[in-house]
């Protein structure tokens, strides 16, 4: 799971998957169209990446600033933290943490 930024879009941050380097899709999405290159600020392993973005764009589905795009507008230290608590709770259970727990952490580990 990736967070990219793009200075054409101060304090919005893309969140993503890719089973590539988070680099190496920085360069292609420079390549659609963008006015400035994407920077990868995080990227964690996660076990089923593809399912915990969803789960925290879901989670974060309040800062999303286009309901059909992957940006969101937030702090990037708490961007980070968030992200970070997920990746070690998932990396930790062979289950998937639901949205339910996700919150949990969000929440009760002062990130609101």
């Amino acid at each position: 799971v990736y967070v990219m930024s793009n200075k054409a879009y101060p304090n919005i941050y893309k969140i993503g998957s890719t089973y590539g380097l988070p680099e190496e899709r920085a360069e292609e999405l420079t390549g659609t169209g963008h006015l400035h290159p994407f920077k990868v600020e995080i990227s964690f392993e996660i076990k089923d990446a593809e399912y915990y973005e969803k789960k925290i764009h879901k989670l974060l589905d309040k800062n999303r600033v286009n309901k059909n795009r992957e940006f969101f507008e937030i702090d990037l230290p708490k961007l980070r933290k968030i992200i970070e608590h997920i990746s070690i709770k998932a990396n930790r259970t062979s289950e998937r943490l639901k949205l339910s727990d996700l919150k949990s952490i969000f929440f009760n580990s002062n990130l609101t």
